[in-house]
């Protein structure tokens, strides 16, 4: 029988942190050797049980994961843990440096937790020199980043109606994906946004704003309006008007990075 992958997670959220805990345990591969809600806390663990994953938060008190970062690697273990990083989308510069100190792998908040089994997985399968889908040699975080945001904007999008099959609702994803990345990109709307996302799905920008338009229109005349005051709330105007293409980008940039900072 092979041995159980052994996982210590860290996170200052309680209520999350007790989720995953439990969900790993339940998998016959793994033994959850410890769980954290701050670094210090963690670096004990760590020394204690000495665990194959860390699953790390980056933001804790105390002693955040940068710091936890640094200071295992003068542990005296005899066994060196391998990191997957945590963080939610407004902390991307600090993830760079994470994974500058080390860690393997990051994972944007919120993420399927199927996924961080397959993360674990194939961080196992690359430390046991078979092969897996992805390495740290052709891998980037940004990559990362990139598919889970366009995954919490696609949700967002779907939730207000915005039909899927339009070309535009694919450039509102990339639009918006910008905006989350660099809010800079909003004050210059069809040299930036417009023009990029056209670059990307190899069209003009002129097409691109048209039919951004046309999605937001045919979602503000044919969905259920109050779902959509629902989901922006006070954001839109009293009236319920159609927002501009740009308000929208916005709208929905505004809620990815209240999701982010809810957890």
């Amino acid at each position: 029988m092979s041995r159980k992958t052994r996982i210590v997670i860290v996170d200052d959220n309680v209520e999350f942190l007790n989720i995953l805990c439990k969900f790993l345990s339940q998998k016959e591969e793994f033994e959850v050797a410890g769980c954290a809600s701050d670094g210090v806390e963690a670096i004990n663990i760590i020394k204690s049980s000495e665990p194959d994953i860390v699953i790390l938060d980056i933001v804790m008190p105390i002693l955040d994961g940068l710091g936890v970062l640094e200071k295992y690697r003068s542990l005296d273990i005899s066994k060196k843990p391998q990191f997957i990083v945590t963080s939610a989308i407004g902390h991307y510069k600090t993830t760079q440096i994470a994974m500058s100190l080390g860690a393997e792998y990051f994972m944007i908040k919120p993420f399927d937790l199927e996924d961080m089994v397959s993360r674990i997985h194939q961080l196992q399968s690359v430390e046991k020199g078979k092969s897996a889908e992805v390495s740290r040699s052709n891998w980037s975080p940004s990559q990362e980043i990139d598919r889970n945001l366009e995954k919490q904007i696609a949700k967002i999008l779907d939730y207000v109606g915005v039909p899927a099959h339009l070309n535009g609702y694919q450039y509102l994803i990339y639009a918006v994906l910008m905006v989350v990345k660099d809010l800079t990109a909003i004050t210059s709307v069809t040299k930036i946004l417009y023009t990029e996302t056209a670059k990307k799905h190899k069209t003009t920008w002129t097409r691109v704003e048209r039919s951004i338009r046309n999605a937001i229109e045919l979602t503000w005349s044919r969905g259920d309006i109050e779902l959509i005051y629902k989901m922006f709330k006070n954001e839109i105007n009293e009236d319920k008007a159609r927002p501009s293409n740009s308000d929208f980008i916005m709208l929905v940039a505004n809620k990815v990075w209240d999701k982010a900072n809810a957890i």
